[in-house]
């Protein structure tokens, strides 16, 4: 019989088994594209492209600020079936990404009368899991 001992480390589920096997699973997550180009905070350099929240429903869905249901992104090859197309965001949503030199970069999603409208960075004491790096946000 295998043992496991489950952890979580930051948005990662791991598992070790007593036999020294370790598994990870990651959990599913959205992907959002804000209207705004943000530069990071840290070093001033370029955000990634492709922003991930997991405050929504989780379902692999892409959110175009503005828009007030999921997108299918072009040359996708499928469509969204009708409980994805009717998908909503909560009134308040954390997403984030990386900067090219590294820095994880978190900012708050605002739906208003359901449609995501605002979009700001957050400051590293807000930071859902204190995954921020050090550095003058000025």
């Amino acid at each position: 019989m295998i043992g496991w001992r489950a952890e979580t480390l930051g948005r990662l589920a791991c598992a070790q088994s007593t036999r020294g096997v370790t598994l990870v699973f990651v959990g599913m997550f959205d992907d959002y594209r804000p209207s705004e180009r943000f530069l990071c905070p840290w070093c001033g350099g370029s955000l990634i492209e492709g922003w991930q929240g997991q405050d929504g429903p989780c379902r692999l869905l892409t959110w175009v600020q503005g828009h007030p249901c999921p997108v299918v992104p072009p040359n996708a090859g499928y469509t969204l079936r009708e409980d994805e197309a009717t998908a909503v965001l909560p009134e308040l949503f954390v997403i984030y990404t990386t900067c090219v030199n590294g820095h994880w970069v978190e900012a708050e999603g605002q739906c208003i009368d359901g449609v995501w409208r605002r979009t700001r960075l957050l400051e590293e004491s807000e930071y859902t899991d204190g995954a921020g790096y050090k550095g003058d946000t000025d």
